[in-house]
């Protein structure tokens, strides 16, 4: 039996720290991204993609740094289509880096890594008190 609860230990632990750091990164990410600056860029492009017998679109963006540098970088979210060709979007980019870029209010932002991290969290020590709880108890 304390095999058992020495399992539940480690599994708690080692889920706690697999979520834990995937709800930091999304934070950082998120602080990150809100001192980035904003520019008007368009859709250069609309990538094809198939899931499950569906068609996506990746768009693909192209938009200027003020030092008039064509920057292009492909959205990392995938969704139905949304963007036509050249269509205008407002572009969040690092100055630094202007191959860091998203298209404003398109991408997640990855807020759902934390919402899901947070979530499973909350379940799965749940379940593992429940089971903890029978364990030792019944």
């Amino acid at each position: 039996m304390e095999n058992n609860i020495l399992i539940f230990i480690i599994v708690d632990a080692a889920v706690t720290i697999f979520f834990f750091r995937k709800i930091t990164k999304g934070y950082f990410f998120l602080k990150e991204v809100i001192s980035w600056e904003s520019t008007e860029g368009k859709i250069h492009d609309l990538i094809q993609v198939k899931r499950r017998d569906k068609l996506f679109y990746k768009p693909v963006v192209q938009f200027k740094t003020p030092d008039n540098k064509t920057v292009q970088f492909k959205s990392t979210r995938v969704k139905e289509n949304t963007f036509s060709m050249n269509e205008k979007v407002e572009v969040l980019y690092n100055p630094s880096h202007p191959y860091e870029a998203i298209i404003k209010g398109y991408e997640n932002i990855q807020y759902k890594e934390g919402i899901t991290g947070v979530t499973a969290l909350i379940i799965f020590n749940i379940a593992a008190g429940i089971i903890y709880y029978f364990t030792i108890y019944l």
